[in-house]
């Protein structure tokens, strides 16, 4: 009897020790962080350390939670490790996430991101789907201007802009001698253009890709000089001298081509076109002298009623081609023509008394010329396009004849050595394709 009352005695000193020496265990908190915790990441979580009842073998828990908070080992840890398989030794246990902070008997340890065991009221267990750390955005890309879609029905286009001419001819002595007898120039003969242009290319059937265009200009002359000069042949010497001012006319031109258009595509929306052209132009000066100022003899001083004309036209067939390239909104073009055709010219000179008025003169003469003409355009909507051209166009003559009339009723006729015209011009304007 009395070595029972000793064992139960034991019993009760055991149990009490055991008590107060209850196993610390880790209870996952999936995404629970204590008020006032700091958390070294936003993919991190909060384990909670906590004193209570076990819920799992208190050998799994005990040497992680002497490696996280540095305690001493409990009773209850030397009693669950004897005779344990080597997996469940304290030394063969992963050591436990890092301690962030110990409060009281809580200890709240950061750890990266996994899968964690939600515990439900029941008591049974399931896997949450761990948490990935958010993706890097990578930085935007600043989106490319779209291209307009070119339309394809007929075009029409209407510039305006700057010009600058310059012209000179001159008369031999008789038909055989080309020594002078006259000469005029002008000089530096600037003009404001406008300019319209319509083209359509032949979509489909039996004209497909068939090219035509019709374009024309019309100028106002704003300023320039002339001088007029006469010879005398025995010996050659210049006897008189005019210098007028050419502030006053007007520039023409009007022009049609046909051709056959070819064009490749290339990437980007991109396309090369060439169109080979087959035409017809008429180019036109009608030019007025006026102030004039006699040069030679000297001293001569100026002289009144001058109203003085001269009235040119370059006429012909012409051959080029049209070279354009479109790359997204963008398109450039180069156009060439090579002329080949006729000179005609009229006259009147009201300083000279011996000539008729107001015809008093007449030239004819086989001419050729070209065109170089280059060309910026920016497609603005689907519809219209807005360009910027620059052009040179020369006309050269060979020998041909001029007539002069007389105010006694008859002509005399001398040969014309040579006519020599340039014009330089830029126009700036809009393209609206249907």
């Amino acid at each position: 009897m009395r070595t029972l009352f000793q064992a139960a005695l034991l019993c009760v000193l055991a149990s009490s020790v055991l008590a107060q020496e209850a196993p610390y265990y880790l209870e996952p908190k999936a995404y629970h962080k204590p008020s006032g915790y700091r958390s070294g990441g936003e993919n991190s979580q909060a384990v909670r350390i906590s004193r209570a009842k076990p819920r799992y073998p208190e050998f799994l828990y005990s040497a992680e939670v002497q490696r996280a908070t540095g305690q001493k080992e409990s009773l209850s840890q030397r009693l669950s490790e004897r005779n344990l398989p080597p997996q469940y030794q304290p030394e063969n246990i992963a050591p436990p996430p890092s301690v962030a902070e110990t409060r009281g008997d809580t200890v709240v340890v950061e750890k990266p991101a996994m899968p964690v065991t939600e515990v439900s009221q029941s008591g049974q267990g399931k896997m949450a789907t761990p948490v990935e750390p958010a993706p890097t955005p990578k930085p935007r890309e600043k989106p490319k201007a779209a291209a307009y879609k070119q339309s394809k029905g007929p075009k029409l286009s209407i510039g305006n802009g700057y010009r600058i001419d310059n012209l000179d001819w001159s008369t031999g002595i008789s038909l055989q001698n080309p020594n002078l007898f006259n000469s005029l120039k002008w000089r530096d003969v600037e003009s404001y253009e406008v300019t319209g242009q319509y083209e359509y290319t032949i979509p489909g059937g039996t004209l497909r890709n068939v090219y035509l265009e019709i374009n024309g200009g019309l100028g106002w002359v704003m300023s320039g000089r002339n001088e007029e000069s006469y010879f005398d042949d025995s010996p050659v010497r210049e006897v008189q001298r005019y210098s007028n001012t050419a502030k006053e006319g007007q520039t023409g031109r009007l022009s049609g081509a046909v051709g056959y258009r070819l064009e490749q595509s290339l990437p980007d929306s991109g396309t090369v076109g060439f169109t080979p052209l087959v035409g017809y132009s008429v180019d036109a000066l009608d030019l007025r002298m006026r102030d004039a100022y006699l040069l030679i003899p000297a001293g001569g001083g100026t002289e009144e009623g001058q109203r003085s004309s001269y009235d040119a036209k370059w006429y012909g067939p012409y051959v080029g081609f049209l070279l354009d390239g479109r790359f997204g909104n963008h398109r450039a073009g180069l156009r060439s023509e090579y002329h080949d055709g006729n000179f005609n010219a009229e006259g009147g000179w009201s300083l000279q008394p011996n000539l008729e008025h107001p015809k008093s003169l007449e030239q004819d003469a086989e001419a050729s010329g070209y065109l170089l003409a280059l060309d910026y355009g920016y497609q603005y909507s689907q519809h219209i396009q807005i360009f910027l051209q620059a052009a040179y166009r020369a006309w050269s003559t060979n020998s041909g004849v001029s007539r002069f009339f007389l105010a006694d009723g008859t002509n005399l006729e001398r040969r014309l050595n040579d006519v020599d015209w340039s014009s330089q011009s830029l126009q700036a304007g809009v393209s609206y394709q249907w």
